[in-house]
């Protein structure tokens, strides 16, 4: 099901906090679709903004106690925090407020902002529109399995939505993400290693064009990016942090993937250890690093056009 609510909350939350350091949502409820809107926030609060915190009304403790749990990892990792008050003017003051509960004329006059869900007003998602939003990742994760010689990125160039501007990082407004979108495209202009190194320069770019690259050649210039620091790297950790929330929310058993739920420098510096001294054919069949990459490159392919 879509919610015109929800919609809204993904693509106007610049607008709801811009310039804020950490925005605060108070949660008011506990129905399946308040619960849908809150998975929708966290999971692309923190990219968007670095820090987040989300009050859970008290007198709902018990019922979202077990939601909260299963976000105990990202807490201790501070993608995210919770809190638990109560539903009174100076808690949910500059808050973003959801909720699926009446409030009064009070209440209503306090917040930064209010979405409220309303049971009545859900659409049936047509297989079109599922199909739109996950295309590209099915595509990408589709390379999993395959040898290193298949490796490349899925054509054609697939849209990208307003909501993976996140794969930036924290930008926390329009201005700001402005500038980070400026510092790539300088980065895809000028072979300076501010993008990548500079040995990987070329091949990324061709492979970005959709321009003929062998998939050992590409695999070795994504690797190269591992260890080495620079935008594409910066973009690879906050998709590791998105995935991360990501696979909390809605992974049906999230411990089975307990061993990538973990910040992304331990995460690299785990996995490379694991390839040390590898040839990139050895290599490749137990990498799971360039997962990371792959979304964002899609972000910079759309740069280029």
């Amino acid at each position: 099901m879509s919610h015109p609510a929800l919609a809204s909350l993904e693509d106007t939350l610049w607008d709801f906090v811009a310039g804020e350091d950490c925005p605060t949502f108070f949660v008011h409820g506990n129905g399946l679709l308040l619960q849908e809107a809150f998975l929708s926030a966290l999971t692309i609060a923190h990219p968007l903004f670095g820090r987040t915190c989300f009050r859970i009304d008290q007198e709902y403790a018990e019922a979202w106690k077990p939601i909260v749990e299963r976000f105990d990892l990202a807490s201790k990792q501070s993608l995210v925090t919770f809190e638990l008050a109560p539903l009174q003017e100076e808690e949910i003051r500059d808050t973003i407020l959801l909720t699926d509960q009446a409030l009064s004329e009070k209440t209503m006059a306090v917040p930064k902002a209010i979405i409220r869900l309303d049971e009545g007003e859900q659409e049936e998602e047509t297989e079109e529109e599922m199909d739109e939003d996950y295309r590209a990742t099915v595509a990408f994760m589709s390379l999993y399995g395959k040898g290193i010689e298949g490796f490349t990125l899925p054509q054609p160039p697939y849209h990208v939505f307003p909501r993976d501007w996140h794969y930036l990082g924290p930008s926390r407004n329009m201005g700001a993400y402005g500038v980070l979108e400026d510092e790539l495209r300088r980065g895809l202009e000028k072979d300076d290693g501010t993008l990548c190194p500079q040995e990987s320069h070329e091949a990324i770019l061709k492979a970005l064009r959709g321009e003929p690259i062998s998939g050992p050649a590409f695999y070795h210039a994504l690797r190269s990016c591992y260890r080495s620091p620079c935008l594409l790297r910066d973009m690879a950790s906050y998709q590791h942090d998105t995935w991360e929330l990501r696979t909390l929310a809605y992974h049906r058993d999230p411990t089975s993937k307990t061993s990538m739920l973990v910040p992304y420098p331990f995460l690299l510096q785990t996995e490379l250890k694991k390839m040390e001294g590898l040839s990139d054919e050895d290599a490749f069949g137990m990498d799971i690093l360039y997962s990371d990459f792959l979304i964002p490159l899609l972000h910079l392919r759309s740069l280029l056009s």
